[in-house]
C-alpha cells in the first residue's frame, strides 16, 4: 500500500497523538495525584504518559517531533534556488532543533539550571534558571531572523510565528508559573501538574504546527517533492 502525505494529513495525525499523550496523563494526574491512588501496578503504568516525567512516552514523542523539524529544515537548506546566505539559515535552524532534540533526551537545561542558579541563586519565578539565558537566545535569535521570516510567504511567516509563540510561551512561560510553585511550596503539586501538563501540551502544539508549516513550504518550494509511506 502507498499512502501518500500531506501537510494537512501530517497536522491531523499529529494532533490525533497530541489529544491521545493528552488525555492519558490527565487519567494519571487524576488517579494518582488527585486521588492519589496508591497502587504500584497502575501507578507504574499511568506515569509513563504524565507529562512531567522525563522517561516517558510524551517525551520520547516530542523528542521525535523536534527531530523531525531539524530534518526538515536541513532538507530545505538543500534547495539549489536558495541563496547562500537563506541556505545557511535554514541550517543553522536545523543546528537549533538538533540541539533541542538532544536537550529533550538527556536535558542539558537542567545542568545549566544548576550553574545560573548556584551563581545568581535567583528565586521566585527564576527559580528555575535556565529560563534566563535560553530566553536571552530567543530573543537574539528573533532579531536576527526579523528579515528572514519577513521574506517568507504570509502563509508560512503567520505558521512559523503563531507556532514560535506557542511553543516559547509553554516552554519559558509556563516553566515560570511552575518554578514559583516550586519554590513557594517545594512540592509537586496538583496546581504544579496541571501548569505542567498546559506547558507540555504548548509545546507539542507549536511543534506539530511547526512541522505543518515545514512541510508545506516544501510542497510549494520544491517542484518534485512527495512525502510517501
Amino acid at each position: 500500500m502507498n499512502i501518500q502525505l500531506s501537510a494537512k494529513s501530517i497536522l491531523k495525525f499529529l494532533l490525533v497523538i497530541i489529544a491521545l499523550l493528552f488525555l492519558l496523563n490527565v487519567v494519571d494526574i487524576f488517579l494518582r495525584v488527585y486521588l492519589e491512588l496508591d497502587n504500584p501496578i497502575i501507578n507504574k503504568l499511568t506515569t509513563f504518559f504524565n507529562f512531567n516525567y522525563e522517561n516517558s512516552v510524551p517525551t520520547a514523542y516530542s523528542a521525535v517531533a523536534i527531530l523531525l523539524c531539524s530534518i526538515l529544515l536541513f532538507i530545505i537548506s538543500t534547495d539549489n534556488n536558495l541563496s547562500k546566505s537563506n541556505s545557511r539559515k535554514w541550517l543553522f535552524l536545523s543546528l537549533v532543533f538538533l540541539f533541542l532534540f538532544f536537550d529533550e533526551i538527556i536535558e542539558f537545561h537542567e545542568t545549566i539550571d544548576y550553574y545560573v542558579q548556584s551563581r545568581l541563586n535567583t528565586t521566585g519565578m527564576l527559580f528555575f534558571a535556565w529560563v534566563i539565558p535560553y530566553s536571552l537566545f530567543v530573543a537574539v535569535l528573533g532579531l536576527v531572523y526579523i528579515r528572514f521570516l519577513w521574506n517568507l510567504k504570509k502563509n508560512i511567516r503567520t505558521l512559523f510565528i503563531v507556532s514560535g509563540i506557542i511553543y516559547v510561551g509553554g516552554a519559558i512561560g509556563m516553566e515560570l508559573f511552575q518554578a514559583q510553585i516550586i519554590y513557594t511550596t517545594r512540592e509537586h503539586n496538583i496546581i504544579y501538574y496541571i501548569f505542567t501538563s498546559i506547558e507540555e501540551l504548548m509545546e507539542m502544539l507549536g511543534i506539530a504546527i511547526f512541522i505543518y508549516a515545514l512541510v508545506l513550504y516544501i510542497e510549494t518550494e520544491f517542484e518534485f517533492f512527495q512525502l510517501k509511506i
